[in-house]
Formats: C-alpha cells, structure tokens, sequence
C-alpha cells in the first residue's frame, strides 16, 4: 500500500468518524453507502455500544449497509415504518478524488446549488408549504 493510499484511507476514516459525530441519540438516520460511509456505519455503532448514542434507528440505502449496520448493531428500519431521518449519511469521496468534472464546472454547480438553497430558504410560502 502506498503512502497516498494510506493518507486516503486516514482520511475516509477521519470524514466517517465527522459524520458519525453528527449523530445524537433518538435520531432517525440514514446510512448510505461506500468506504467512507462504512467508516460512519463502525463508528456509530461503536458509539451505541459504548452507551454514548441511545435510542437510534438506522435506515439504509443498500445490502452493504444493511449489513454493516447489522455487524455494528445498528437497529434498522424501512422508509415506510417512518416519517422522517433527522440526518443522511453518504459521503461522496469519489466525487473529490477521483472527479471527472474540471474544476470551474464544480463551482460553477456549487454556487447554483447555494443559489437554490437560498430561494428556498428566503421563500416563506414554500417553507410553509412544505411543513403543511
């Protein structure tokens, strides 16, 4: 293995262990999939073994997180028995590392993507209307 491949991984590791952090006991939360989501997945569990996440229920978006998250002891539920996630994990390494878009063209997304977050969010009639 490489240095470059293991400064990867240390890094997925690092990212999984982020988004893990973001999970509060009594949420709904959705496991994505990928390395660096598995990272999540392991550290989740991890931390619901521990006793520092309580009361949390993971939906998943495939086989391998399903089965991660059965492996870490990650209690599941379908998207039919809920009515919410409080948050979504699926991290898009590939999209940094191994992007096929230049870089003017991310952007160039990104400020359409804050522009359309924005519309929605100085848009009461829509918040409203979403909420109802």
């Amino acid at each position: 293995m490489s240095a470059a491949t293991d400064a990867v991984k240390l890094m997925k590791q690092e990212v999984g262990k982020a988004a893990a952090a973001l999970v509060k006991s009594g949420y709904i939360v959705g496991l994505g999939t990928g390395s660096t989501t598995a990272y999540a997945i392991q550290y989740i569990g991890e931390r619901l073994k521990s006793g520092e996440l309580k009361d949390i229920v993971g939906v998943t978006t495939s086989f391998q997180a399903d089965v991660l998250a059965k492996q870490y002891g990650i209690p599941l539920t379908t998207l039919d028995a809920i009515d919410h996630i409080d948050i979504a994990i699926d991290v898009l390494a590939d999209m940094f590392f191994n992007s096929r878009f230049a870089t003017k063209d991310i952007d160039v997304e990104r400020k359409v993507i804050l522009e359309e977050i924005g519309m929605y969010l100085d848009s009461p009639e829509d918040l409203v209307h979403d909420i109802l």
